[in-house]
Formats: C-alpha cells, structure tokens, sequence
C-alpha cells in the first residue's frame, strides 16, 4: 500500500538508523514528518503536531536536524 505524504516546505533531513533510511522534512504548517524504508517497503509517521511527540511546529522556514539514538 502507498501513501502520500504532506508536500515537503524546507529541504529534508537525512539519517539512517539501523538497516534504516530516514527522511525527515516540515510541512507548510511546522509540522515534521517522517518517511522511511523498513526493509521492504515506505512507512510514513507525523513526529509533531499531534504525532509521535509533543514537539512545537518548526519555525524560520528551514528543515529539521533529526538524530536517532
């Protein structure tokens, strides 16, 4: 199954975790985003704004600097 993600408004970020490729990127409302291969297919995950954290929107039109531990 594919699904779309929100347009990206700032460049991504790119890490990878594990066997993992993270990309990490805002939408025009702050909120980031995060698309990701897990071995065989895309997963998509909202990090903030009512997602996975309680983290504020993204401000000043830059992407994010994301570290995975």
């Amino acid at each position: 199954m594919s699904r779309a993600g929100p347009k990206a408004a700032a460049e991504p970020f790119l890490s990878v975790y594990k066997d993992q490729q993270h990309f990490a990127y805002p939408d025009s409302a702050g909120t980031i985003w995060d698309a990701f291969w897990d071995s065989d297919q895309w997963n998509l995950q909202r990090i903030t704004g009512g997602g996975k954290t309680a983290g504020p929107p993204l401000l000043g039109g830059s992407g994010p600097f994301v570290w995975l531990c």
